[in-house]
Parts: structure tokens; sequence; C-alpha cells
């Protein structure tokens, strides 16, 4: 992975959602797992990483 250099770089974030589920303590949330990548303006990768996140559930009602 190539080094960051922010002075004149533009850096583009990709992501890509890997999954989702429901939580199992709160039926209003559920856990999304995103992966991230940060390209600078050659393509060339300079950062990635991945995160998992509750959410609240489109639609819910209680």
């Amino acid at each position: 992975m190539a080094r960051a250099r922010p002075a004149g770089d533009h850096l583009f974030l990709q992501s890509k959602v890997l999954g989702r589920r429901p939580s199992n303590t709160y039926d209003d949330r559920g856990y999304v797992t995103v992966e991230f990548e940060g390209v600078n303006q050659e393509d060339t990768v300079v950062v990635s990483y991945g995160s998992t996140a509750l959410v609240k559930r489109r639609g819910y009602e209680e």
C-alpha cells in the first residue's frame, strides 16, 4: 500500500457493504459491515479498513 501524501493529492473514498444482520438484543436495530478503500488520483490504494456499525433498521415500527 502506498503512503498518502496530503499536499497535492486528491483522495477518493470507496465503500462496499459486505454484510448485514439483525441485532439479537434490539429489535429496531441491526449490524452493517462495510469495507472502505481510499485511492489517490492515480488509483493507488493509500488506505483501507473495515467497520461494523449498529444502525436503526429502516421501516421498523414498534
